[in-house]
């Protein structure tokens, strides 16, 4: 019996032994027994789960970044192109819009023509003589971001290149042609040199308009050619002589007012614009007179709406009119019937405290004294502006004037009353108004006299309705 109970004890001892090492095994493998007493805290499985979260979470956040890096990249990217496109644009010359023509700098100074004048598309572009027709004229229009095309005035028509790179270096004519189609191009790029630009086609900067051969002849092609900046590649930009005038005509419009004047030479103020001997007839000549304020000496001006002026003469009704319609300095001036042509009209251009009368025919002559001479009789005429007293003119205006001297008469009226009188002359009064030799001739001479009481000696004074 002792022996089974030393045995027991034994086995009691090994089973006990038994449990204290299996039991940490069983709470490393997680036993469910054994959790519901564990302390709190995570499982193995969830440790794993909130790693995996972890992992995930910093992988995304490294995608995100990588991301953000990517696009900030690609920001810097568009802003890198942005900013060379816009220093691309800076190169480029700003231009305004208008009607021009496109004048070679070579020593000609010819212009770009259509061929014959032709409204045809695909009809050539030359080099030609100015002559101001519509085929030389071309209108610019600004397309944007510095691009620019010309429109013929008189067909209607672009300035054209083929929309072709590759045929570039074969020197293509340049022609005329609508512009809605793709194989033609019509848009250009301006950059300037000197006082000049080159145009270039905004396909490639590195072709210009190019006169062939820089050969200064009437006929001469136009085409592309690689830019070089020559004389024969520079164009300025020039305005029609009817648009530089019609701006003129705007700009001073208001410097004189309508009204009746007589026009007296800044050479001399008792010098007078005046229609040869009074007369009536159209085509008769206009000269420098003594003052009269007669009808044949007073001109009515009036303007139109685009600001030019008409002199019309009070004792005609006939306008003043460049002989023949000539812009050549030193034609003559006469009175002729109204036509409403540039030959009857005149910009007024105030010049200190005159006026200078710049001919609608060019804007380079005005009204002008021959010789600057001031006789009676001295023709009148056109001639290019030189600035001088031969050229400017004082418009004494009639109607103000009355105006004045009717009220000035009206406040004296009662000063002296109707009747007869001697009129005595100075200091001490020993001499009188008198009519030299009593003579009752139209122009007999009016001198002072010693007082004799004659006839020739007493004057009448009367008012008229107007006081005077």
């Amino acid at each position: 019996m002792r022996h089974k109970k030393r045995v027991c004890i034994a086995l009691q001892t090994g089973l006990l032994l038994g449990l204290l090492l299996i039991l940490p095994v069983v709470l490393k493998s997680g036993s469910t027994a054994f959790a519901e007493i564990s302390p709190a805290g995570p499982s193995v499985e969830e440790a794993v789960k909130a790693e995996d979260v972890n992992d995930s979470f910093r992988d995304s956040s490294l995608g995100d970044s990588a991301h953000d890096d990517s696009a900030t990249d690609d920001d810097a990217g568009v802003e890198s192109e942005s900013s060379a496109e816009a220093a691309d644009l800076s190169s480029y010359s700003t231009l305004d819009t208008g009607t021009y023509f496109l004048t070679s700098t070579l020593s000609g100074h010819r212009v770009l023509d259509v061929a014959g004048g032709s409204v045809g598309a695909g009809v050539a572009i030359q080099l030609y003589g100015r002559n101001e027709t519509a085929a030389q004229q071309f209108i610019l229009e600004d397309l944007g971001d510095a691009r620019y095309a010309f429109k013929n005035v008189k067909s209607g028509l672009y300035l054209c290149y083929p929309n072709d790179v590759s045929c570039f270096s074969d020197h293509p004519r340049l022609t005329q042609r609508a512009g809605d189609s793709d194989a033609w191009g019509f848009a250009w790029h301006a950059r300037q040199v000197g006082n000049g630009f080159i145009f270039s086609p905004v396909i490639d900067d590195d072709y210009a308009i190019d006169i062939a051969g820089a050969n200064d002849a009437d006929g001469t092609q136009i085409r592309l050619y690689q830019a070089n900046e020559s004389t024969a590649q520079i164009f300025t930009l020039e305005k029609p002589k009817a648009t530089i005038i019609a701006e003129l005509a705007a700009a001073h419009a208001s410097d004189l007012a309508d009204g009746s004047y007589l026009l007296r030479s800044a050479k001399s103020r008792w010098r007078t614009l005046d229609v040869a001997g009074g007369s009536k007839s159209s085509g008769a000549n206009v000269q420098i007179y003594a003052l009269n304020a007669s009808s044949a000496q007073t001109w009515t001006v009036s303007h139109d709406s685009d600001g030019f002026v008409t002199l019309t003469c009070k004792g005609s009704g006939l306008v003043l009119d460049v002989s023949g319609g000539s812009a050549q300095s030193g034609t003559n001036v006469q009175q002729y019937a109204s036509n409403g042509s540039a030959a009857q009209k005149w910009i007024a251009v105030k010049d200190g405290d005159s006026i200078k009368l710049i001919s609608a025919l060019d804007s380079s002559i005005c009204l002008d004294i021959a010789g600057g001479n001031t006789a009676n009789g001295t023709n009148v005429g056109t001639w290019s502006d030189n600035g001088t007293s031969a050229q400017r003119w004082s418009f004494y205006d009639l109607n103000a004037q009355r105006e004045e001297l009717d009220m000035l008469a009206q406040q004296n009226a009662g000063n002296i009353a109707d009747g007869r009188y001697i009129l005595a002359l100075g200091v001490g009064k020993t001499k009188v108004l008198d009519v030299c030799g009593g003579s009752k001739d139209n122009g007999g001479n009016v001198q002072s006299h010693a007082s004799n009481m004659t006839s020739a000696q007493q004057w009448d004074i009367s008012h008229d309705e107007s006081a005077i």
